[in-house]
């Protein structure tokens, strides 16, 4: 298959040397190389009836694909061939009667032909973006471990965005917020401009320089050939510009979107983040957010520029020389370049490929064979040990030279293509020159002009790269912009008045009415709920697993909106309310504490940012852990490690009970805040609890039941329905759900101190074992 897109890159040649040729002398080039083009037709049909006769029995969907390509690609060939003789045809008939017909009728079969390069070229290019996309899309699955078709399902999931939706997030790099950003923009796209501008021109001067020195005119040449250097200096200069321009803007950019990225996931409900892997979203936010400036500066910046270089340096081969011919060969030519370097790129992707993977494979041999040291020198394999290591690396090796030289032929190709475009800018400039068309200045002007085209297309195959990937990321990052969240403030919500907890005055109440809901992935939820917590009161749920005492939490938090019925504080239902207001209202200890990788002060200043150290300190004496934090050889600025994982449980539930003493709420929800504590801890904990919840509004999830006897109210819930409801005596009177609970957790204790005596021996006997 890349044989014939090479071939096709060829025939672009031949079309552009024939359009040129054509144009010079209409009868003498004309046989020849229409003999050429069907050649190449011929050997590309012949390519594909000997390559792939058994491949169109195959169910193979990458081979049948590719199969399609070899059609469309012997189908440009043929049409190229029914062109070049229909327009040789007409050419011939219309020539001895009306010149001008012909002319128009050798026009009309360019434009055609032209056409269908475009064609062709667009056709690949969007062939080759969208096998960049499935290659992306796999291997990130397989990143993740996950299986491609279960990963295609999600794909098929999520909302598909135009083109146009997906640069909307390039917005900030050209139109920041602030009025200095926009004028960075504005100098960025000025530089840009004047530098191009500065190389387009500056041969004009040469030219004019080379045809004072030919006339002998040697003060004149002086003043051009100063202006040709000033106006290259001047176009360097503008280039750095343009890099220290756009660095600031790009700085600004990258602020913005990264705030409007963090804000948006902050803002995206519960339900989405559980659903999604948060190695996931912080890739995609990542990658897209590098990916913006990757697009940025590689394809507005830099490719966009290019281009435009050569559209007007063939408009001046057109107004300035008055000289067709040369603009259609330049044309082709840089098309021609992009084309192969493009393939040739993805070509050499093969090899790249497998030289980091034996890359991987001779480093992953050295570290397996030095972690397993001891088990070498046990069974004395040192040899072996080396003699697979040295495979590995001479593996290595040859995959290495096979991308060196994959480069070479990039090289010679790309060489070959930019000496036959300037061997023929110079003929057709030399036969000009000799009709009397051109001047000797124009044929110095135009080897300038061809070396500045090619020029920037060096690094045409890596800048292809990183764009291509750069999309798929920048697509990602869109598709996460697009996410909506399921919890937002209604256009009428307001906001609840701020009412810090008085000890004088108890807190807010609190009630379930009729609640009803369900999640969507399953059944579990909670179903017709009813319970009201009053004012400065206690209220305990308790319950098996899965009966639905989270729910009631992260419905009261509205990180979810009940099905049917309403919650309500203080007699304002809560969807009415702002969800910023309703939480700074609720203070919560959760069962597992995660504390942030910093300080105590900033885990326990996390409750009120704007605390001062007495406040702080008060907060930490109330929940029982000061004395701790001052025995520390850090103190307050000790910090607590990823997750908090360097303080015990007690000790990071100690500094949740802080940090919610520090917000000072008049609620307070207890999520099962001493379930993963010893009992000695739990003790210490509990009398810090007492302490928070006292004459405050209280909503306990509980597991141990032996911490909620003393609630004003327990209810008791089981598959998602209140079963019991009432205080720790009556429902031990009633011999219910909630009785067997109590009387299962008071006989467990007993069992195990029984099981305790013998567990020794067993244990022994077990390792023996």
């Amino acid at each position: 298959l890349f044989g014939v897109e090479v071939l096709s890159g060829a025939t672009l040649v031949v079309v552009g040397v024939t359009i040129g040729l054509d144009g010079l002398y209409p009868y003498s080039f004309r046989e020849s190389v229409l003999d050429v083009e069907v050649f190449l037709f011929v050997v590309g049909l012949l390519s594909f009836l000997l390559g792939t006769p058994r491949d169109f029995l195959s169910a193979d969907e990458v081979l049948l694909d590719s199969n399609a390509k070899y059609l469309r690609t012997c189908g440009f060939h043929a049409l190229l061939v029914a062109f070049c003789f229909v327009k040789a045809a007409l050419f011939r008939w219309t020539w001895a009667s009306s010149p001008v017909i012909a002319a128009a009728t050798a026009c009309l079969g360019y434009a055609l032909i032209l056409s269908f390069s475009a064609a062709l070229v667009v056709r690949l290019a969007r062939d080759t973006c969208e096998e960049e996309r499935r290659d992306q899309s796999v291997l990130y699955h397989r990143l993740l471990g996950e299986d491609e078709e279960a990963g295609a399902g999600e794909d098929e999931q999520k909302k598909e965005l135009g083109a146009l939706e997906i640069l909307k997030t390039l917005k900030p790099y050209f139109w920041p917020r602030s009025i200095r950003g926009r004028i960075f923009v504005m100098l960025t796209w000025l530089c840009v401009g004047s530098s191009k501008v500065c190389n387009v021109v500056a041969p004009i001067f040469l030219s004019n320089a080379a045809n004072h020195v030919n006339d002998g005119d040697t003060g004149p040449a002086v003043r051009q050939i100063a202006i040709f250097g000033a106006l290259l200096f001047l176009g360097k200069t503008f280039k750095e510009g343009q890099s220290l321009a756009y660095l600031r803007v790009a700085q600004a950019a990258f602020v913005d979107l990264a705030e409007d990225t963090f804000n948006h996931v902050h803002s995206l409900s519960l339900g989405w983040h559980l659903k999604k892997k948060l190695g996931e979203v912080v890739r995609v936010t990542d990658r897209g957010i590098s990916a913006c400036d990757t697009l940025m500066r590689y394809g507005v910046l830099y490719l966009g520029p290019a281009i435009l270089e050569t559209l007007a340096v063939c408009i001046l081969f057109l107004t300035y020389f008055n000289y067709w011919p040369l603009a259609v060969l330049c044309f082709v030519s840089v098309l021609v370049y992009a084309i192969i370097t493009v393939k040739l790129t993805l070509w050499r992707k093969q090899f790249r490929s497998r030289m980091n993977k034996a890359d991987n494979e001779w480093h992953d041999k050295l570290t397996d064979s030095l972690v397993n040291y001891e088990t070498v020198k046990y069974f004395t394999n040192e040899r072996y040990e080396v003699q697979r290591f040295l495979n590995a690396v001479y593996n290595y090796q040859a995959f290495n030279v096979e991308v060196l030289a994959s480069l070479s032929a990039l090289n010679v190709t790309q060489q070959l293509i930019l000496n036959s475009c300037l061997i023929g800018a110079l003929v057709l400039s030399a036969i000009a020159i000799q009709d009397g068309t051109m001047d000797i200045g124009n044929f110095v002007a135009v080897n300038t002009w061809v070396l500045n085209l090619f020029t920037p297309l060096n690094f045409l195959g890596t800048v292809y790269n990183a764009i291509v990937t750069a999309w798929v990321d920048l697509k990602n990052l869109s598709q996460l912009f697009a996410e909506e969240p399921d919890i937002f403030d209604s256009p009428h919500a307001k906001a609840l008045p701020k009412m810090p907890f008085d000890p004088a005055h108890p807190g807010l109440g609190l009630s379930f009415e009729n609640v009803t809901f369900v999640y969507k992935e399953n059944d579990r939820g909670i179903r017709n709920i009813t319970f009201r917590v009053a004012a400065g009161t206690t209220t305990a749920i308790v319950g098996t697993t899965g009966a639905g005492k989270t729910t009631i939490s992260r419905l009261l938090f509205r990180f979810y909106d009940p099905s049917s019925g309403s919650i309500r504080l203080d007699g304002e239902d809560i969807r009415n309310v702002t969800q910023k207001s309703l939480r700074d209202e609720i203070g919560v200890v959760p069962q597992d504490t995660v504390l942030f990788n910093d300080t105590i002060r900033h885990n326990v200043m996390y409750g009120k940012l704007d605390a001062t150290d007495e406040e702080i300190e008060a907060a930490a004496e109330g929940a029982q852990i000061l004395e701790f934090i001052r025995n520390l050889p850090e103190g307050w600025n000790t910090l607590v490690g990823e997750r908090g994982l360097k303080l015990s449980g007690g000790e990071k539930q100690r500094v949740a009970i802080a940090r919610c003493l520090l917000k000072n709420p008049p609620v307070v929800l207890l999520d099962e805040a001493t379930s993963a504590l010893d009992s000695r801890t739990e003790q210490s904990v509990q009398s810090a609890l007492n302490s928070l919840g006292k004459n405050r509004t209280c909503l306990v999830i509980a597991h141990r039941l032996g911490t909620i006897q003393h609630a004003d109210q327990i209810v008791v819930l089981d598959q998602g329905s209140i079963v019991e409801q009432g205080t720790h005596e009556d429902l031990v009177a009633r011999r219910g759900e909630y009785f067997a609970m109590w009387q299962a957790q008071q006989l467990k204790p007993a069992e195990e101190s029984k099981a305790g005596g013998g567990s020794s021996s067993n244990l022994v006997d077990m390792d023996l074992s």
